[in-house]
């Protein structure tokens, strides 16, 4: 044993180092300042109730859950973490403000990057989390990272302007005082709500609002506070849960009777390759139907038949009809481990709810390979009209239009207010 070194300390570093080496063949574009960071702070540090093993897995570990068991704190996995730093582009010297806490974690990495001329502060909402985020930076040495109790909505104007936002939590939209609060030529890397699907969005500013620059796959927990994500959890049955986007409820026993009748199926002709798209996928379908979209989850045995081979079903629900996709393995020269995307349709318009839900496939196919640009701007009450292609999302505070640039993207059907 090195002298002055623990056994517990050094398990953790050849830990850490496994993982780190795993990050950098999962990911070979990051950048050698995040890589290097990421293998320098001690995750372990900053999740101390889990054993070193835990702490050095690539994946989120939840450390605080409410009453009914729901995830409310976590610190994140770190090589998306390591993602979003990339996206933030931190440099020696800049001021950076992060929105939610989580353990401390993801500012610390970011105290490293921006070195000891630059300034980091971390909000969070609840006073357990902060509470918890200044003990472990402090047991970490990372006490120059600035700590506060504050609902991160609001940002923070005193510190303000910040050359780098970075949000840990899902947001439904990014709010004005995060936009308003960034410096000239700043940025803001945010997990985006999209119901039901999230994705890691780069802004800067443009004219009077933001435009993203890059979208990456990835989600976190929802944000909570005056900006709280309005998505909605309904129980269908014993241990069978129907989530819906923007709020937006349904009759448990109504939507269950829906699933019992009889389907009426259509096959798209949309192949998708191992390992497929279906994120991207959900995400065009997310944006066409932003108050219709909705997710079955529980246990196999308590969906109806036709659902029981998947986990989590994503469906459009409209006056009682209900449609969602299924897959079969595609045929035919090349398709080797493709599946072909159907649509599975009940309800009183199950024809034309299958049909519909097809044809968002298949005019899916046309951006597949690409993620939407937003552009938002903050102008909540007015009315923008919707695009050619695209759609205009109608939040709080702002309007987010969200299109595929360059392709011939149909109308978005089923976007409005939130």
């Amino acid at each position: 044993m090195v002298s002055g070194v623990s056994g517990h300390e050094m398990t953790a570093a050849v830990l850490r180092a496994a993982m780190c080496n795993q990050i950098e063949r999962d990911f070979p574009h990051l950048s050698a300042p995040t890589l290097r960071v990421v293998r320098q702070v001690p995750r372990h540090v900053f999740v101390p109730d889990v054993d070193a093993t835990t702490a050095y897995i690539d994946d989120a570990v939840v450390t605080r859950r409410d009453k009914a068991g729901r995830a409310l704190s976590s610190i994140s996995q770190p090589s998306m973490v390591a993602l979003m730093l990339d996206l933030l582009d931190l440099r020696p010297g800049h001021r950076v403000l992060e929105i939610g806490a989580g353990t401390g974690y993801a500012a610390a990495l970011i105290a490293e990057l921006v070195g000891p001329t630059g300034q980091v502060t971390t909000i969070d909402i609840d006073p357990a989390v902060t509470d918890e985020a200044a003990r472990n930076l402090d047991a970490a040495g990372y006490s120059r990272v600035a700590v506060t109790c504050a609902d991160g909505a609001l940002g923070d104007a005193a510190g303000a302007p910040w050359d780098r936002i970075l949000v840990s939590v899902g947001a439904w939209e990014p709010a004005p005082e995060w936009a308003h609060q960034l410096a000239p030529g700043g940025r803001l890397v945010m997990p985006l709500d999209l119901g039901l699907v999230q994705r890691i969005v780069a802004f800067e500013r443009a004219g009077h609002g933001l435009r993203s620059t890059r979208v990456l796959a990835g989600g976190f927990l929802a944000q909570r506070g005056r900006d709280a994500v309005p998505n909605t959890t309904s129980a269908l049955g014993e241990a069978v849960a129907i989530d819906t986007a923007s709020g937006a409820g349904h009759d448990p026993g109504g939507v269950l009777a829906v699933l019992e009748s009889a389907p009426v199926g259509v096959w798209t002709g949309v192949h998708l390759p191992p390992p497929g798209q279906y994120d991207r996928l959900i995400v065009y379908l997310a944006l066409h139907h932003q108050h219709h979209l909705a997710a079955l989850t529980g246990p196999r045995t308590f969906l109806p038949a036709a659902l029981r081979a998947w986990g989590r079903i994503y469906a459009t629900v409209r006056e009682g009809t209900i449609a969602h996709l299924v897959f079969r393995p595609s045929t035919g020269t090349g398709l080797d481990g493709h599946h072909e995307v159907g649509v599975l349709a009940y309800g009183a318009n199950a024809a034309d709810a299958a049909a519909a839900l097809a044809e968002d496939v298949r005019e899916w196919e046309l951006v597949r390979d690409l993620d939407p640009v937003f552009e938002v701007v903050f102008r909540a009450g007015t009315a923008v009209p919707q695009p050619e292609s695209g759609v205009v999302l109608e939040k709080r505070h702002s309007h987010i239009r969200a299109s595929w640039p360059g392709t011939p993207g149909a109308q978005v059907r089923g976007a409005g207010a939130a």
